[in-house]
């Protein structure tokens, strides 16, 4: 699908061309050239400088359009996440999403994965399960949310290392965050904390296919995926990974020969 329609702005800190995107609630836009958040409610002023970030490799570029489940959405900002624990360190790219008809949501990108996340104002019972809980707890905890139960299946804490675009919230590079996941099915809840609110979102796979097709994914910048993602595990048979796997190496062969 091609880039949408768009309007553009001048950064006001730098001067470089932006792309308007997001719709009327977007908080603030920051700059790709030079890390400037300008307040977008207020003449675009420079509300802070983020400086020496390091771009993280995705396939989806700001302003990118795309389909899911049929809705058109289109690739609005990008915050790279880093999460070091062990000695050991993940790192993936959450990309705020919108559509005029379906609001914001988020792309997610971790290993060659891709999940799709909205936020839900449904709160799970019990209320009470958190990150510090988690590390104190004896037992593998369970909530209940729109009448299925969610078992945990892991926890930590996060910083971002990179935001460029535009947003319906005011992202900053002194972010923490806490989160836990659980999982039900093909869907997994995620409490996470900042320091101060909470929030709940629900995170499902899209279908891979659609996705690599309707955006125009560039096959060298979407890796293969590392191992199954533990939604696709509890979703699919075996025999279904396996044709889901023969049908998207036919799809990579065709963008490759379509390059």
């Amino acid at each position: 699908m091609t880039d949408a329609a768009t309007t553009t702005f001048n950064c006001t800190q730098c001067g470089a061309g932006l792309d308007l995107l997001g719709g009327g609630r977007v908080r603030v836009h920051v700059c790709s050239y030079c890390g400037a958040e300008l307040d977008a409610q207020h003449d675009y002023r420079v509300i802070a400088q983020f400086r020496d970030m390091k771009r993280p490799c995705s396939p989806f570029a700001l302003g990118k359009v795309g389909t899911l489940w049929g809705v058109p959405f289109t690739v609005i900002g990008t915050i790279g996440w880093i999460e070091k624990y062990g000695g050991k360190v993940w790192t993936w790219v959450d990309h705020q999403i919108f559509s005029p008809t379906h609001g914001y949501g988020w792309l997610t990108v971790e290993d060659g994965h891709v999940t799709y996340t909205r936020k839900t104002r449904e709160v799970p019972s019990p209320s009470s399960v958190s990150y510090s809980k988690i590390e104190n707890s004896e037992h593998r905890p369970t909530v209940k949310l729109g009448g299925r139960t969610f078992r945990y299946y892991g926890s930590g804490k996060a910083r971002p290392s990179f935001i460029e675009g535009a947003f319906n919230f005011v992202p900053s590079m002194d972010d923490h965050i806490r989160y836990v996941s659980l999982v039900c099915g093909h869907r997994m809840l995620d409490i996470v904390e900042s320091e101060d609110e909470r929030e709940y979102e629900i995170s499902i796979l899209p279908d891979r296919i659609e996705l690599v097709k309707s955006f125009g994914l560039d096959s060298e910048r979407l890796s293969e995926p590392v191992g199954i993602h533990v939604l696709d595990e509890i979703e699919r048979s075996p025999r279904q990974l396996f044709m889901r796997n023969v049908a998207l190496a036919a799809c990579g062969l065709c963008i490759a020969l379509a390059a």
